[in-house]
């Protein structure tokens, strides 16, 4: 016959079941696809392709100091401003070295965004030969 204590011991182990339980929970979300919604942009085409007329576009070299100039002389954001502000058509446009300060082309586009109705464009400079941007003008 059984003791009374033999049947007090008798138990499941659940530790296994539970750990493979947890394995294949990991494994069904590590391998689960999420899908991030997208948006479908339709872009409409240009009726006419032209360009910023040159008396409308003021111009602006910024070099790796972060010094400012239209037409090879030094100017002042107050002057960009003055300039943007002649004409309701004027465009900036901001040909920048790329180790220029980042907080001036945040500054550029506040002036743009105030006086030339945000119309802004910021160009790369090219490349020479000895991989050094050509900046200035």
């Amino acid at each position: 016959m059984l003791d009374e204590d033999e049947n007090d011991d008798f138990r499941v182990d659940l530790t296994p079941l539970i750990d493979v339980i947890f394995m294949l929970v990991i494994f069904f979300i590590m391998t689960a696809s999420f899908d991030l919604p997208v948006l479908d942009l339709q872009l409409p085409t240009a009726q006419s392709s032209g360009s910023v007329a040159d008396n409308h576009r003021v111009s602006v070299v910024v070099d790796n100091d972060g010094n400012l100039k239209i037409s090879g002389q030094s100017v002042t954001f107050d002057e960009i401003a003055s300039r943007l502000s002649e004409s309701d058509k004027s465009v900036l446009e901001v040909v920048i070295d790329s180790r220029a300060p980042s907080g001036i082309l945040v500054r550029m586009a506040d002036i743009a965004r105030v006086n030339a109705n945000g119309r802004l464009l910021i160009v790369a400079p090219r490349d020479n030969q000895n991989g050094k941007q050509a900046v200035g003008k």
